[in-house]
């Protein structure tokens, strides 16, 4: 199917999906076919599976939980860790959709009104990094607030300072913490670093940033849990909701997520994702042009490139498992600048789809049912064709993103062997 059929008849996907849904209660994980934030009930099962996963990684991670407003601190910083090249299919923390090369800290932070939380750290060399915001009162279903490296003032080694308040009016990089009209209660910190330039030191070569909590009380400096939890808690089998709405597209139809789609979404990032069933003997081609991406031996901040950061990944339906990920550096370009990125059963791989011959190739995984998703960040202010362009919800069209919109379509592996992808999109309809 092409990007642009219409499917009068419900597809494989769908079919399967609506069957899993029915299959509600049979011990299978709840994460990965409930909708995140559609239904009432929907977010109630969320929120105590994620306030469930951070609560038990903190006990896991020999951390007191913390309650809303307290004099007491947690023993330990960052006490949930995902790291992405470690995402491997039976990794527990492998779910909701990471991408192997990004990384996550947690870290939960009880406020009084009066409190004032100092995250600092050194410089950080990464192509990436933010801290951001989150609570449970909108089930982490949004950003509360956001700062990224470039919007961070620094000092003249590079170290800097986020000053974290319940309204975030304080310090010299504010950050707020929680919602307007909540003067207290309990934020959620969450630190991502992007392609590190030292993959064994994926929060910067000199580690995590220090957390210190300033009240009415002292001020105590909490230091990074010695062994974070990568062990989240089994999910309710009863969660009632349904599959999020970008599921219900046509076969390998790009459509841009609700930002809800999964907790903790990252302000600075755009999706899009479309769904695809196994077929026998047949891979998946997608084909673009591609963004430019910072260099590497430029600095990533005002470089000038369309993009910070993108890449390709294929995940599990239902679980949410990424199989795996390539990112823009290590994807191959045509003289023209035009990628091709081929999905296949590994047995399906076809002998030209190789760096060599210019593919980047992504296995599927165990579940016959898979997510492709493209994932841009930071797009420069000149450039208006990235994933940012597409309406939320809405499918992407050449009018949003010109060459940049990704095709898709299923194709015979020995026809790609015989004719590449020109033999494929022969037939396939362009987006329009």
């Amino acid at each position: 199917m092409t990007p642009t059929e219409n499917a009068a008849e419900p597809t494989r996907a769908q079919r399967s999906i609506r069957r899993d849904k029915r299959a509600r209660g049979r011990g299978r994980a709840a994460f990965g076919r409930t909708t995140f934030g559609r239904t009432a009930s929907a977010r109630t099962g969320l929120l105590g599976a994620t306030v469930g996963l951070a609560l038990a990684a903190l006990v896991a991670a020999g951390c007191t939980v913390p309650p809303a407003v307290t004099q007491t601190v947690p023993e330990c910083a960052w006490e949930v860790a995902v790291i992405g090249s470690q995402s491997g299919p039976d990794t527990p923390t492998n779910i909701l959709f990471p991408d192997t090369n990004s990384n996550y800290w947690l870290a939960a932070v009880p406020l009084a009104e009066s409190t004032t939380v100092t995250v600092s750290g050194a410089e950080i060399d990464a192509r990436y990094w933010s801290l951001q915001t989150y609570t449970a009162q909108d089930l982490f279903s949004s950003t509360i607030d956001s700062l990224r490296d470039d919007q961070v003032t620094t000092a003249a080694d590079g170290s800097w300072s986020i000053t974290v308040t319940p309204t975030g009016d304080a310090g010299t990089n504010p950050l707020r913490a929680l919602e307007d009209g909540t003067p207290s209660g309990t934020t959620w910190l969450m630190f991502r670093t992007y392609l590190p330039d030292d993959p064994s030191m994926p929060a910067g070569s000199l580690g995590l940033p220090t957390v210190e909590i300033a009240d009415e009380w002292g001020t105590r400096v909490v230091e990074p849990c010695t062994h974070p939890s990568s062990t989240p808690p089994a999910t309710p089998a009863s969660t009632e909701g349904s599959a999020p709405e970008w599921l219900e597209t046509p076969e390998l139809a790009f459509k841009r997520p609700q930002p809800t789609f999964t907790p903790f979404p990252n302000a600075d990032a755009a999706y899009l994702a479309a769904p695809a069933t196994r077929r026998a003997g047949e891979v998946v081609v997608i084909r673009a042009k591609a963004p430019s991406f910072p260099e590497a031996d430029v600095s990533p901040i005002g470089s000038g490139a369309d993009l910070r950061y993108w890449s390709w990944c294929q995940f599990g339906l239902p679980s949410t498992k990424t199989v795996a990920c390539v990112a823009d550096q290590d994807v191959p370009l045509d003289a023209e600048g035009w990628y091709t990125v081929v999905i296949s059963d590994p047995a399906d791989r076809p002998t030209n789809a190789t760096a060599a011959d210019g593919v980047a190739w992504l296995p599927w995984g165990r579940e016959p049912i898979a997510a492709f998703a493209l994932r841009n960040l930071v797009p420069d202010p000149s450039f208006d064709e990235a994933a940012q362009a597409v309406p939320v919800s809405g499918t992407a069209t050449t009018t949003h993103m010109g060459d940049h919109t990704p095709l898709a379509t299923f194709c015979a592996r020995s026809t790609f062997e015989a004719e590449g992808h020109e033999g494929c999109f022969s037939n396939a309809q362009p987006a329009l």
